[in-house]
C-alpha cells in the first residue's frame, strides 16, 4: 500500500513542477521524396551454343534473374523499369559483333513485361502505378544465327528504375 501512495506523490509533484515551467512549441516537417530502387539476383547471364539446331533460341545457362523493384511515390506517379543498351555483343579478341536484338527475355510477375534488347530505345521490363515492392523474374534467350562467328561475346546493359 505504501508503494502506491509513493508513486502518486511523485506524479503529483512532477505535475506541479512542470506546470510552473515556460514552454514553446516546435514544428517538425518531414519531406518524403519519390524513391525508386532496383535489385537483381545476379549481374551475370550467359549462353552456350553447342549442338543446337540452326537458328535455335538458346536459353540462359543460369536460373532466371529475380528483379525486385521498391518504390515510394506520390499518387498518380508511374514507375518504369527499363534495360538500356548502348551497343552490340562484341568479341574482344576478333572484334566480331552480334546485334543486341538477338537477346530477348520472358518475364513473370505482376507488372513485368517480356521483350527484346534494342540499341535504339530503352526497353521496358516493368511498370507500376503506385508505391510498393514488386518482384518478378526475367529469363533471357539468345536467338542463334549461322552467320555468328565462334567466340566469347560481351555486352553490358544497364537496368534502371524511375518514377514520373
Amino acid at each position: 500500500m505504501k508503494c502506491k501512495s509513493l508513486v502518486r506523490a511523485v506524479f503529483l509533484f512532477a505535475a506541479v513542477y512542470l506546470s510552473g515551467q515556460e514552454y514553446q512549441e516546435m514544428r517538425i516537417n518531414a519531406t518524403i521524396e519519390t524513391r525508386c530502387k532496383i535489385e537483381l539476383s545476379t549481374n551475370f547471364v550467359s549462353f552456350t551454343r553447342s549442338g543446337q539446331p540452326t537458328g535455335a533460341l538458346i536459353p540462359q545457362n543460369e536460373p532466371p534473374v529475380v528483379v525486385t523493384v521498391k518504390t515510394t511515390t506520390r499518387r498518380a506517379v508511374r514507375i518504369y523499369a527499363r534495360i538500356v543498351v548502348t551497343g552490340d555483343l562484341t568479341d574482344p579478341n576478333s572484334g566480331a559483333t552480334i546485334p543486341a536484338e538477338a537477346i530477348s527475355w520472358t518475364a513473370s510477375g505482376s507488372g513485368f513485361n517480356s521483350g527484346s534488347l534494342s540499341k535504339a530505345t530503352p526497353q521496358q521490363i516493368g511498370d507500376w502505378n503506385r508505391s510498393g515492392i514488386y518482384q518478378g523474374t526475367l529469363t533471357f534467350n539468345f536467338q542463334d544465327n549461322t552467320s555468328y562467328y565462334p567466340g566469347t561475346y560481351i555486352l553490358v546493359v544497364t537496368v534502371t528504375v524511375s518514377g514520373f
